[in-house]
């Protein structure tokens, strides 16, 4: 095994563990809701009644997210905090592991735009998913 191989096999991939995200007393699915575009919750409305809070239309609702609201601009605006748009991009992902570099490089992509400057770098990026937050973000190797 070459060093890349291994250095990959190492690193540190992040995602939403949901159930610590629910036990600091949000509703997950709901809280997906709230982040979608218009067009992205007129089509999860076909998928419930009341208030969307069933944990099972979370897979669903990351779908929607990451089909259609991520493609849209407001998404992921320059003046969100750097814990909300790592939250919004692990959902785009379908809250699939992902690596520092993969989400540093998302963060970069969105705020390439930006006028004044945000600390992006990957030490911060670490901080924020590693510190303590209301996000639920968890780190497995």
């Amino acid at each position: 095994m070459n060093d890349v191989d291994n250095n990959n096999s190492n690193e540190k991939l992040y995602n939403i563990k949901i159930e610590d995200f629910e036990s600091k007393g949000y509703s997950f699915s709901y809280s997906l809701y709230n982040r979608m575009s218009e067009e992205g919750k007129n089509e999860a409305d076909n998928l419930f009644d009341g208030i969307p809070t069933d944990i099972s239309l979370a897979s669903k609702f990351m779908k929607i997210i990451s089909e259609k609201c991520s493609k849209n601009d407001q998404y992921v605006l320059p003046g969100t905090a750097i814990s909300e748009a790592i939250f919004r991009i692990l959902i785009e992902n379908e809250n699939r592991p992902m690596s520092i570099l993969e989400i540093h490089s998302k963060l970069t992509n969105v705020w390439s735009s930006v006028i004044y400057l945000k600390n992006l770098s990957e030490t911060v990026v670490t901080r924020v998913l590693e510190g303590d937050n209301q996000y639920g973000f968890s780190s497995e190797s």
